[in-house]
């Protein structure tokens, strides 16, 4: 036990000073004079900052009325998304300003439901995710052209969790 806790501190230890050691390879690396490596300094250490998202107040509504009151009661200061795979992203590199909210509609039960029938056609849940439309047998045989985009956006883990509604919304 006490060989495996030394082992788990000196392996973390090790990948501290590796990574410190990049770090100020990367900086050695670049060419500018004293006044411009103080920026780059700081770029290159904001860089690892970056990944956390900032701090706000996250909401998982269960209907779409608790979604409609949470969104009033925040209004102009609340995000609301579904997936992420655009909102996060952003607000991880802070390319938009951190929002005091941020409302989850996955919770919603039965947003996500994809059906189609002759007489009114194809109905596509806000919450449906691209994965889903890949998987549709009905996607498939009647609408080729939205299957084969549909497989062409981003990786797995992006088609999983990115909604149709949402890309959409972010085109």
């Amino acid at each position: 036990m006490l060989n495996n806790t030394l082992d788990k501190s000196v392996s973390n230890s090790v990948s501290i000073i590796i990574n410190i050691y990049r770090l100020v390879y990367i900086i050695n690396q670049v060419n500018v004079s004293d006044s411009q490596y103080v920026g780059i300094e700081r770029r290159v250490i904001m860089a690892v900052f970056y990944r956390r998202l900032p701090r706000f107040e996250y909401f998982l509504p269960k209907t779409i009325m608790e979604a409609l009151s949470v969104l009033k009661k925040h209004k102009g200061s609340a995000k609301v998304f579904a997936g992420g795979t655009d909102l996060i992203p952003l607000l991880k590199r802070r390319e938009i300003p951190t929002p005091k909210s941020v409302i989850d509609l996955k919770g919603i039960f039965g947003l996500d439901k994809l059906t189609y029938d002759e007489s009114s056609g194809l109905s596509i849940g806000p919450l449906t995710t691209i994965s889903a439309l890949t998987r549709s047998q009905v996607i498939m045989q009647r609408f080729p052209s939205l299957f084969q985009a549909a497989s062409s956006i981003g990786s797995p883990q992006v088609r999983n969790r990115g909604t149709f509604a949402g890309n959409i919304c972010t085109a």
